[in-house]
């Protein structure tokens, strides 16, 4: 091969090289696998069989950790463990709704980037708003819920916020008579709206 040709090849190499990485970077994430792992209160507790079915249904590999009246500072320091004993390939949040009296909150901003570091940033984590068009009280303090969520966001680059409240707002029909928690049709919605969400970090 004359040099001429050598040159040309090593630099078609060096272009195929440049283009790979510039594919890679600004791709969006995607989950490796199939396993999800989903820690929540008592949402997710009340809506097992419905997320498990709809998830299950679409390709997923569900496992659902949840207590009700759980708080985010709860799960703190407690998903790491099921991070490491699951190894999911995505986790899903839903947490937040029990971290405010009426009258006060914590400092959400450590207890989050706690959870968040405690699963690889290779992972996506996708964390579900809390629900603000709720009755008294409790509807108290629930915005400053979700900027503590959505300013977490910003932090962490594998970190994607889902609207919950704004999908279940205006939607008393999808409620129990409390207006927090969900009848069977709202557990039904419930599942349906994470299957749609979680389609976008399907691995292909």
């Amino acid at each position: 091969m004359t040099e001429s040709r050598v040159a040309r090849s090593r630099a078609l190499a060096l272009v195929v090289a440049v283009v790979a990485v510039a594919t890679i970077a600004c791709a969006p994430t995607r989950a490796p696998g199939s396993k999800i792992l989903l820690v929540g209160d008592s949402l997710f507790n009340g809506s097992r069989a419905e997320i498990t079915t709809a998830l299950s249904d679409a390709g997923w590999i569900p496992t659902i950790e949840a207590e009700g009246g759980t708080t985010i500072t709860h799960w703190s320091d407690r998903v790491q463990f099921f991070q490491a004993f699951q190894q999911p390939d995505i986790v899903v949040i839903e947490l937040g709704t029990n971290d405010c009296s009426p009258v006060e909150c914590p400092n959400l901003d450590p207890y989050i980037d706690q959870i968040v570091r405690s699963i690889p940033s290779s992972h996506p984590i996708v964390w579900l708003t809390v629900q603000e068009d709720v009755p008294p009280p409790f509807a108290e303090n629930r915005d400053y819920v979700n900027n503590a969520i959505r300013a977490a966001d910003a932090r962490w680059g594998n970190l994607y916020v889902v609207d919950l409240g704004e999908h279940f707002a205006g939607h008393p029909e999808w409620h129990d008579a409390g207006g927090l928690h969900f009848n069977d049709i709202g557990r039904q919605e419930f599942a349906r709206f994470l299957a749609e969400e979680l389609d976008a970090f399907r691995h292909e």
